[in-house]
């Protein structure tokens, strides 16, 4: 974390805090929580923990007699998540790294998270054989990913536009959160990796937005495609923003928009 990290990929990262994570990873942080069991004193461990949003609450859970490590492989987002201290809480360190490729000790952690980070893990299997190792003796597993993309219309909204305007190469990038939105592949998955005792449930919620076509715009420059959204044609940005907010106009709030979102957590322990 202390080498040098370019401008744009620091700005992509607080814009990450300031959109994504306030408004579409937040509100799930307290129900990973709670399947995950978190309690005072226990070793945590975050992965792909990216601004630190799941790893603050988790530090709060653990209470000053707990450690709370977040692991992740961008530096710009592990530098954002270090300056977003939590109060009173678990003492909180940052690591950049593999999940794939961890290098703690076996039996460190109580307990392990990661929110919408397995579907983006070039080896799955090698990290959940880590999460296992790294685990103590009944410890406690607990993740999130994206339900099907046909189950999040925000995001299928912004898939179909993407491909009109980017192409299929582009889009496909953008459907990748939702690579592990189906239940019994993610049940397979956690199996033949050896977890035992597993806990699933899909939680639904109506997340409140600003209004969609400011909301859309700042979200875009949150995501790693930023620099292609930048680099496009003023006329054509527009004009695939005002799709987006078309297809979604079903969901327009007196406030903005209030849309509906859904997530697989799955737990074992």
């Amino acid at each position: 974390m202390a080498a040098t990290i370019p401008e744009p990929e620091a700005r992509r990262a607080w814009q990450y805090e300031r959109c994504t994570v306030r408004y579409l990873l937040g509100p799930w942080v307290e129900d990973l929580l709670d399947l995950a069991e978190v309690q005072p004193g226990q070793r945590v461990l975050d992965l792909a923990c990216g601004t630190g949003a799941v790893a603050r609450v988790a530090a709060v859970r653990a209470g000053p007699a707990g450690t709370v490590t977040g692991l992740d492989m961008d530096a710009s987002m592990l530098r954002v998540a270090a300056q977003l201290a939590t109060q009173g809480a678990a003492a909180l360190q940052w690591q950049q790294g593999d999940a794939g490729a961890m290098t703690f000790a076996d039996a460190s952690f109580e307990a392990v998270l990661c929110q919408q980070g397995l579907q983006f893990f070039t080896d799955r299997a090698a990290a959940l054989r880590h999460v296992r190792r790294v685990l103590v003796r009944g410890g406690r597993f607990a993740l999130a990913v994206w339900d099907a993309l046909e189950r999040n219309p925000y995001s299928a909204a912004m898939v179909d536009a993407i491909e009109r305007h980017l192409g299929p190469a582009v889009a496909e990038k953008v459907r990748s959160p939702f690579a592990l939105g189906d239940a019994t592949a993610l049940h397979s998955l956690l199996r033949q990796a050896g977890f035992q005792h597993l806990e699933a449930r899909v939680v639904s919620k109506i997340l409140p937005l600003p209004p969609l076509d400011s909301f859309v715009s700042e979200h875009f420059r949150a995501m790693s495609l930023a620099p292609v959204f930048a680099a496009m044609e003023a006329a054509t940005r527009t004009r695939m923003i005002g799709e987006i907010v078309h297809a979604l106009a079903l969901y327009r709030s007196a406030e903005g928009a209030a849309l509906p979102f859904q997530v697989l957590m799955a737990a074992s322990s």
